[in-house]
């Protein structure tokens, strides 16, 4: 799991097995209003344009969630930083 938060575009998370649903938990520490999410993925000269479907849920508790966006299709894209 340490590769979804490394900091390094070229490397990237997936579940064990290959599996869906794929998630991964992120613990702000606090109560904290966030208003934009962004999830890099490898540059185009790793992985070709995909549409990937995801979906945020958000909690309080670390049990309890609901859908803060619901499930649809994003496609890739990339940007030069």
């Amino acid at each position: 799991m340490s590769a979804a938060n490394d900091g390094d575009q070229s490397t990237y998370w997936e579940s064990t097995d290959n599996s869906f649903p794929r998630w991964a938990r992120i613990d702000l520490g606090t109560a904290t209003s966030v208003d934009q999410i962004v999830l890099k993925v490898p540059a185009p000269t790793v992985w070709q344009t995909r549409v990937q479907t995801l979906s945020v849920q958000g909690g309080a508790d670390g049990s309890s969630y609901s859908t803060v966006v619901a499930s649809a299709d994003h496609r890739s894209r990339w940007s030069v930083v």
